[in-house]
């Protein structure tokens, strides 16, 4: 028998049995916990807008006029830039679906992004980095902040990539950080100026 015609013959999985398909193979790629979270909340919120018809769904229920409809939807509840986030990780989903053969194509092909408007940080003023230096205080646990806060300010770490150094990823001849796992999962080497080191 050939593949196309398994294909067509076996029966589709639920909509949760294809995303918890989804999330094993994310998790065991090493995606971070916190997308995996992401995920399972955009699933649950997919899902209970399409319960809303069947209690059970079928993957092949995600058709794009459904897709549609819940962007729509989701125009009412959430930001746009969490709707992008929404719209990508869907995205990749259906892609995830078509080539498992779960889907005959990805749903979310035709479905451009919602649009969001590019809102740029603004920076900490000088007057706010003292302040929150300031605060850190003059004890031990003061100092071990202040440095924690120059690093961060210095070197533009997120907080978990902070968390996860360790003494042997700091070099102080050089006035490098080794970050062994960033976002992306990329190792980078990150300088620090004097008043950090």
């Amino acid at each position: 028998m050939s593949a196309q015609m398994l294909r067509i013959h076996h029966s589709a999985p639920t909509f949760e049995e294809a995303a918890r398909r989804y999330q094993q193979d994310c998790s065991a790629r090493n995606l971070s916990g916190t997308t995996l979270t992401l995920q399972t909340h955009i699933f649950e919120s997919l899902r209970r807008f399409i319960d809303a018809e069947d209690p059970a769904p079928s993957v092949e229920a995600l058709t794009p006029a459904v897709l549609r409809a819940y962007f729509a939807h989701l125009r009412e509840t959430i930001k746009p830039t969490t709707a992008r986030r929404y719209h990508n990780t869907l995205s990749i989903f259906g892609r995830f679906c078509q080539q498992e053969n779960l889907l005959p194509e990805n749903p979310m092909a035709g479905i451009v992004s919602p649009k969001a408007p590019e809102t740029p940080i603004k920076p900490m003023s000088i007057v706010e980095v003292e302040r929150v230096l300031e605060a850190c205080g003059k004890d031990f646990n003061g100092v071990r902040d202040r440095a924690l806060v120059m690093v961060l300010f210095d070197c533009g770490l997120r907080a978990s990539e902070l968390c996860n150094l360790t003494d042997s990823d700091t070099d102080f001849t050089e006035r490098v950080l080794l970050i062994r796992q960033s976002k992306n999962g990329r190792t980078r080497r990150v300088p620090f100026g004097e008043a950090t080191g």
